[in-house]
């Protein structure tokens, strides 16, 4: 039974080299000589500089053991994957601080996991469950990316929340006079979330003035917060605005419709919340008005038969 262990444990940890090695490419490949884009391609992905591994820095000798090995798999991931990568965590609020940090956490969790199931397999001698080890390194693998969709799915709903009552202050400010770009500086200079702190960097990037200075401005704005229609349109009205159409009226209606999805938003919050009380506290109390209520009749029943 040992040796069938062991032999199944092996298959195990060459399935996960292998799905290591397609992610980020441990085994070296030989490299074709093109030209054109394929070459400048390659040259961008080989001018990635090396990332520094910060996910082990609390644990200082696993930090020398593994940071470099881990550093050399993840500068093999390419640079189309990184962009992506770099692009989410961005939107997420910086999760992972870096995109080296991102999939060292993936190959580590996939690798801990993957070995706790061995284990687990190798001490009870349950050979039937040989896909428990698979199952719990994909487990692992995936588990910092639905890290980042959950933190800018919770990004995204405080965005919005905080976009219904700071578009208002912003159509409030413009229709005193002020103009755009002054109105955006005054907002900005509030304390705020993800939302304002955006609005801060547009700011800042516009002061020196200039359309193409706007056009970066807002593209950087897009890029730092979740992808959203109500983004979108945001942006859409102050390309508008900074061109000397007033949009006031426009940013008050964006933010009356917010205000109201919000209230639908936590109106429906807290519903559910009423129904799991409700049903959690029906669990405990009809099963104690069952045994106070028939509880007397079932005792005197038991004790005349």
């Amino acid at each position: 039974m040992s040796g069938t262990v062991l032999f199944l444990a092996l298959i195990g940890a060459a399935g996960a080299f292998l799905t290591v090695d397609g992610v980020v490419g441990l085994i070296p490949r030989p490299r074709k000589t093109t030209s054109g884009l394929d070459g400048a391609a390659r040259a961008r992905m080989q001018s990635v500089k090396r990332e520094r591994i910060t996910v082990l820095e609390q644990v200082p000798l696993l930090d020398r053991l593994l940071g470099p090995i881990l550093e050399d798999w993840v500068g093999r991931v390419s640079w189309q994957r990184r962009n992506d990568v770099e692009a989410r965590l961005r939107r997420s609020g910086w999760k992972y601080q870096t995109v080296g940090d991102f999939y060292a956490t993936r190959v580590l969790l996939s690798a801990m996991f993957f070995l706790g199931g061995a284990v687990f397999l190798f001490l009870s001698g349950m050979s039937f469950l040989f896909w428990v080890p698979f199952a719990l390194g994909a487990l692992g693998y995936f588990i910092p990316e639905q890290e980042v969709r959950s933190a800018i799915k919770e990004r995204r709903e405080q965005m919005l929340t905080e976009m219904a009552f700071s578009l208002d202050r912003l159509a409030l400010l413009l229709k005193a006079g002020i103009a755009l770009q002054e109105a955006i500086g005054v907002l900005a200079e509030a304390p705020g979330g993800s939302f304002v702190a955006a609005l801060r960097k547009v700011a800042r990037k516009i002061g020196a003035g200039g359309a193409r200075s706007i056009d970066e401005a807002l593209d950087e704005f897009q890029a730092d917060l979740p992808e959203d229609p109500e983004v979108q349109q945001f942006v859409n009205r102050l390309q508008v605005g900074f061109a000397g159409t007033p949009i006031a009226e426009s940013l008050g209606i964006q933010a009356d419709r917010l205000r109201a999805a919000l209230n639908a938003r936590l109106l429906k919050r807290g519903l559910q919340t009423v129904l799991v009380i409700t049903t959690i506290g029906a669990a405990f109390i009809l099963p104690a008005l069952g045994i106070l209520i028939l509880g007397p009749p079932l005792m005197l029943a038991f004790s005349i038969f």
